[in-house]
Parts: structure tokens; C-alpha cells; sequence
């Protein structure tokens, strides 16, 4: 802690021991003291109730409140605001035409990589490519959500075919090493 909080908290609780230790009246200023008396015998009188044949000093509550009368709002505070007119938009200059392009369609990016190769208990090869942190097993022919089809399996690369497009994807497999 700072050297100044250090001092302020110790000086506090100093007092506040010293205030507790001194078990002295507080002794209020002179000013006030016959204000707090009027009013004492105030509430000591509307609390015993008044004197026979005294009026009390305070005046009583009624019994009843008049109803209370609303005026009608001069405005809507939760409706909309009239909307403010815009300024008439310029138009602007047309460009000239430009030259129409047919729409070509185009192949989705692959988001496949391969994730590697095992063999069945049959001898059969199954290959797995990744897409993500998912692993889905091709085979030849087989369609991928992607819309490509596996065209072949190589010993060195797996062969995507877009139908539609007649795109051709080769994704590569790695040499295994050797030992």
C-alpha cells in the first residue's frame, strides 16, 4: 500500500478507537437543542393523543383523499415521431453499359486432404481423406458432399472428378517411408 493510505487508515482506526474509548455524550450544539425539544413534545403530543378540552397542535390527517383528476396527455409519448421529409435523391449518372459476361460456373474449392490408408482383414484397400476434423472413407465411385466424384485411387494420389464441370482434382498421398 501507499505510504499516504497507510496513514489515513491508521489515523482512522485511531480515532475511531479513541471515540469508542470515550464514553462522553456528545454534546449538541445549543442552536438546535430547543428545536428538538418543541418537536419531541410535538410527537409526544399527537402520539398520546391531545389533552380534555386542549386542541391538538398538530393537525390531523382526513380520513378520506379527494379522488384524483387526470388531465388528458397532449401528446402520445410512446407512439412515433412523424417522420422528417428527405431531401429528393439526385440520380445519378447511369455508366455505360458493360459488356455481359455469361455466368460460368465454377468448381468448389476442395476442402479435403488425405488422412491416410488401411487395409481391411479381406486385403481390401480403404483410403481416408479429411475433411476438417472429420474422417470420411472413399472408394471408386463414390459421390462426396462437396459434389465431386472419386474417380480412381492411385498408389500416389486420389482423383476427384466435378460431373457437372468436368474439373479434375488430384489430392497427392505421400510416399511411405521407409525403415
Amino acid at each position: 500500500m501507499r505510504r499516504g493510505l497507510t496513514w489515513a487508515m491508521v489515523s482512522s482506526v485511531a480515532l475511531s478507537a479513541a471515540a469508542l474509548w470515550n464514553d462522553a455524550p456528545i454534546r449538541v450544539v445549543s442552536a438546535v437543542e430547543p428545536r428538538l425539544r418543541d418537536h419531541a413534545q410535538a410527537l409526544d403530543e399527537v402520539a398520546s393523543g391531545p389533552a380534555r378540552g386542549q386542541s391538538p397542535s398538530l393537525s390531523t390527517l382526513p380520513l378520506a383523499l379527494d379522488a384524483l383528476t387526470l388531465e388528458p396527455a397532449k401528446r402520445d409519448l410512446f407512439g412515433t415521431a412523424a417522420p422528417i421529409a428527405e431531401p429528393a435523391p439526385v440520380a445519378p449518372a447511369k455508366p455505360p453499359p458493360a459488356a455481359v459476361v455469361p455466368n460460368t460456373p465454377e468448381a468448389s474449392p476442395v476442402q479435403l486432404r488425405y488422412l491416410g490408408t488401411m487395409l481391411d482383414p479381406n486385403g481390401k484397400r480403404l483410403v481416408y481423406l479429411a475433411r476438417g476434423d472429420t474422417a470420411v472413407l472413399v472408394g471408386d465411385g463414390d459421390r462426396l458432399d462437396e459434389g465431386y466424384v472419386v474417380e480412381s485411387l492411385k498408389p500416389d494420389a486420389i482423383v476427384l472428378v466435378m460431373p457437372a464441370l468436368s474439373t479434375r482434382v488430384t489430392i497427392p498421398i505421400p510416399p511411405t517411408p521407409q525403415q
